[in-house]
């Protein structure tokens, strides 16, 4: 190896070697960012130099940062004089060097750079600076610091080439990362497919969320949202769709004030007006309709001017020669004949005696735009009819006995839909079905969630309904026509999304049985490499296969609830089959159902199921202590933790909420009804009184599994 020799020499005694291997250009924010690095930081690489005439000196390599030395000199940043760190090499070594230093290298990984970025801001310096010393712009920074907020092991798989950048980025739209490793479960087998692994990953992380540039996102507005204390989520590495409103629930609340300012104008003129987001498209089925009057304009005044105005211009066109003047004037002729003839132009109007009786639904069109759907009638406000006509669709009706001319032409209603509910106000059909059931939307995604965990335990330990629900999943998937109904089983065995409601199944009895069924499965093969893990697999005795292969079809089981609108029965059915308890695994307490219903729906549950006088007793509570009481009275263990009866206890230890339990479990718990005793004396409670415990709750072991589920049960 020749000896080479390090020195800093002059500036201004350097020139650039014809054996500089590099020829290709970099791009100008390129050369501008390795300029801003050497102002910042000083040159961190030494120049490789050879020796030339008149004591001066070639630069063979790091050409780059000779130009960007150089043009810091131009810029004033630095002297002529400037010592430059080099490394004198003999000549015959300096295009073997140079193409040493420009091949034999490798990049910084982007992981690195945002990762370096991430602790230099983390220690002081703001983005600005950061891009500032690093010559690159405020949104490269902003971008990478994105990144690095990404979870660790979702970097990890970027950093071993696993995911592409694209994929990392598309994880960066949310900062959570519980949600991301979530997703990331999700989608894994996604991650060969490119750009599909991008949008499904976009899409599964904004799924709750409501697009800025989406009809309700466009009728509420950012600045509008915003103001309201809305939170923003910015894909800043997404081209289109970047900005999501985070609070479906508070763009919905937005939307709706800003329909009801719109009604409440109409309400001046019409029997009524009512307000809802979606206009679905037999929203007006349940209403009888009455069409707007076509009417022309009539107007001596104006007649008489068109009149002129024809004499005038049929005059001229019998002139056998025009000046300018008269086609200017026949040019203005014509221009107010237009106007005069739009003016005349039949137009649609609503008299005052069909909006007596009609009115309107206000909702959002596709543009964000409102959208009013005017003219109908509810059945109640229809007109007694006068007259009715076999042959014609539409009947003619009068508003009252004693009108006769003119009569309305109103249209019957067609249907009443599914989705009109008892307050005669139309909304989605899984909206109303929840409503009728007592829900609101957040608490029936968590009961579904509950039901769900506890059906998937059940589910994870009987190979044979698990085995014929894949079956018959895989043959709708196979066999079925795409208008066949939703699969029981998630063939792709893809875990639902459980994020929002993964509190409540934290320590549940379900999780237990889980975990108990998932130590007791055969996983060593899977250490094995390809394919001799699929050979120890396939020698398993048949009970471990079994095991398995229940175990692996629960996680792709679907949820429901069974007052869901359109619930799949097969679920239901193999529910019943599994024989699932989800009273013995789940009771309702005062934080995850009765503090999220109303008053009336727990005195509702309290009459029904412990008895009237109980109810009566209790009514007068206010909702928190009464929450707190039925959560008392509807556990495993009434009579000793509220004071009942050992039969009404009996009773509410098995009561669920509608849509949680499975018909076999629904038709036990309802054999007996609730007979009439002696109320249990319990003193009124004051303002800052809670509610009475009249047993001893006892020691309860919270890491015992249901008796169906032990050795020793019968």
């Amino acid at each position: 190896m020749k000896s080479t020799t390090i020195r800093k020499i002059a500036l201004s005694q350097l020139d650039l070697s014809p054996k500089n291997v590099r020829k290709a250009s970099v791009t100008k924010a390129e050369d501008e960012a390795l300029e801003a690095s050497i102002a910042a930081h000083g040159l961190q690489q030494n120049l490789g130099v050879e020796h030339a005439e008149d004591g001066r000196f070639l630069v063979y390599a790091g050409g780059r940062r000779f130009n960007a030395l150089c043009q810091l000199l131009i810029k004033g940043v630095i002297e002529a004089d400037y010592k430059v760190p080099c490394t004198i090499s003999e000549s015959d070594q300096a295009i073997e060097l140079s193409l040493v230093e420009n091949v034999i290298r490798a990049g910084m990984h982007p992981a690195d750079e945002f990762e370096a970025f991430n602790r230099l801001i983390e220690g002081g310096a703001s983005v600005e600076d950061v891009a500032d010393r690093f010559g690159t712009t405020v949104k490269h920074v902003t971008q990478r610091m994105k990144l690095a907020r990404v979870a660790p092991e979702i970097v990890a798989l970027y950093r071993d080439g696993e995911i592409r950048l694209e994929v990392i980025q598309a994880f960066a739209v949310s900062d959570s990362h519980d949600r991301q490793r979530e997703i990331l479960e999700r989608v894994r087998s996604y991650f060969h497919w490119g750009d599909h692994a991008v949008h499904q990953i976009r899409q599964t992380l904004t799924e709750t969320f409501v697009s800025a540039s989406s009809r309700l996102g466009r009728f509420v507005g950012i600045e509008a949202y915003e103001a309201a204390g809305g939170i923003v989520t910015r894909d800043l590495f997404s081209n289109h769709d970047s900005v999501h409103l985070n609070d479906r629930d508070l763009v919905e609340t937005l939307a709706i004030a800003k329909l009801e300012e719109r009604a409440a104008e109409l309400r001046k003129e019409w029997r009524w007006a009512e307000v809802m987001i979606d206009l679905p498209y037999d929203a007006a089925s349940p209403y009888g309709r009455v069409y707007p009057e076509v009417v022309e304009l009539e107007s001596p005044e104006l007649q008489q001017e068109w009149d002129e105005i024809e004499e005038k211009l049929k005059a001229y066109g019998e002139l056998d020669e025009l000046t300018a003047e008269d086609e200017q004037d026949i040019e203005r002729l014509n221009a107010r004949w237009e106007e005069i003839d739009a003016a005349f132009a039949p137009v649609e109007i609503y008299t005052d005696e069909v909006k007596a009786i009609a009115g309107c639904l206000v909702a959002i069109d596709h543009g964000g735009t409102i959208r009013i759907e005017a003219g109908l009638i509810r059945p109640e406000d229809m007109p007694a009819p006068q007259t009715e006509d076999e042959g014609d669709k539409a009947a003619a009706y009068v508003p009252d006995a004693e009108a006769k001319e003119p009569a309305l032409r109103i249209m019957p209603p067609r249907a009443v839909a599914s989705h009109v509910s008892a307050d005669g106000k139309i909304d989605n059909p899984q909206t109303v079905a929840l409503k009728d059931a007592g829900l609101t939307g957040a608490l029936a995604d968590d009961l579904r969630a509950i039901r769900h965990q506890i059906t998937q335990a059940h589910l994870a330990g009987d190979f044979s309904v698990a085995f014929d629900l894949m079956l018959y999943s895989m043959c709708q998937g196979v066999f079925g026509s795409y208008l066949s109904r939703g699969k029981p089983i998630d063939v792709k065995l893809t875990p639902v999304m459980v994020t929002a409601s993964r509190p409540h199944l934290e320590g549940t009895v379900a999780e237990r049985m889980l975990e108990t069924l998932k130590a007791n499965l055969r996983l060593d093969w899977m250490n094995l490499p390809k394919p001799e893990d699929f050979a120890a697999m396939s020698a398993l005795p048949s009970d471990d296969k079994q095991a398995l292969f229940a175990f692996a079809a629960s996680h792709g089981l679907t949820q429901q609830l069974s007052v869901d609108h359109r619930a799949d029965p097969v679920f239901e059915a193999a529910g019943n089959r599994l024989g699932v308890d989800v009273a013995a695994c789940w009771r309702p307490t005062a934080g995850n159902f009765f503090g999220r219903v109303t008053k009336d729906h727990m005195m509702t549950a309290a009459r029904e199921t412990v008895s009237e006088a109980w109810a009566e007793d209790h009514k007068s509570y206010k909702k928190g202590a009464l929450a707190d009481i039925m959560e008392r009275a509807f556990s495993e263990d009434g009579q000793a933790r509220a004071g009942l009866s050992q039969d009404k206890a009996s009773r509410t230890a098995r009561w669920l909420p509608d849509g949680m339990g499975f018909s076999a479990e629904i038709a036990e718990a309802s054999e007996a009804d609730p007979a009439e005793e002696p109320a249990v004396e319990v003193e009124a409670l004051g303002d800052d009184q809670e509610a009475p415990v009249a047993g001893d709750d006892g020691d309860e072991d919270d890491t015992a599994l249901p008796a169906f589920l032990t050795t020793d049960a019968a």
